[in-house]
């Protein structure tokens, strides 16, 4: 079991360490960082034609470096209108992402405003240049596959210049099936998710959620170049 943990590990920092390097002026750094458990309560995947909506999210993982890691995020009593959603592998109702890296990113260069941007472990550039699997679930034996590029969330708390023992992340919709957070300081790549079906083809998606991250240490959300 150790052996498997530790080859998971060298296979999400290989990942991590492949991430493009984002301009000093688009990252913030955690100081110190830490590893981290998380939690919230009600989460929504939409898309154009309805919602999974669960009760909680939790989540696990760990800062490797100041501004880049890793994260497992796991959304519990999922339901598609009367049917639970369930991952392979997870009880009746919860619905995880596996392992998947993550890098803090700044949503507006001024005022700074800190954000996280989580990616596919896998980049396959399916269906899309860029993307890769984030979770697939089934309700009531109807499949879900959910894929993109990244996912986008807000720092609500500590702003930049402040320290805390938890970091709170907004993911929010700007319309249905639509994220408000897209880019790194509003410009270039846009990020988001598309999901299908029952195999009926591929829409755009978007999460509902606040997780707060409880650091193992306190830490200083830095935004300084």
């Amino acid at each position: 079991m150790k052996k498997k943990l530790l080859v998971a590990l060298i296979s999400i920092t290989a990942a991590i360490s492949v991430l493009p390097a984002s301009a000093s002026a688009s990252v913030w750094h955690l100081e110190p960082f830490s590893g981290f458990t998380g939690m919230g309560g009600e989460a929504r995947l939409t898309d154009p034609a309805g919602a999974m909506v669960c009760t909680s999210i939790t989540a696990s993982g760990t800062y490797t470096t100041a501004t880049t890691g890793f994260v497992s995020i796991r959304m519990h009593g999922c339901k598609s209108g009367i049917f639970q959603c369930t991952s392979k592998g997870e009880p009746t109702g919860t619905v995880s992402t596996g392992v998947l890296p993550f890098e803090n990113i700044l949503l507006e260069a001024n005022p700074q405003t800190a954000g996280i941007l989580i990616k596919p472990n896998n980049v396959d550039n399916q269906p899309a240049a860029g993307e890769g699997l984030i979770t697939e679930f089934t309700c009531a034996g109807v499949p879900t596959i959910v894929r993109g590029n990244g996912l986008v969330a807000d720092i609500t708390g500590p702003q930049c210049g402040e320290s805390g023992k938890a970091l709170t992340l907004e993911y929010a919709s700007s319309a249905q099936g639509t994220q408000r957070w897209m880019q790194v300081t509003t410009t270039g790549t846009k990020y988001d998710l598309t999901s299908n079906t029952a195999n009926k083809g591929w829409v755009t998606s978007s999460i509902d959620a606040v997780l707060t991250l409880n650091l193992a240490k306190e830490g200083k959300v830095d935004c300084t170049p």
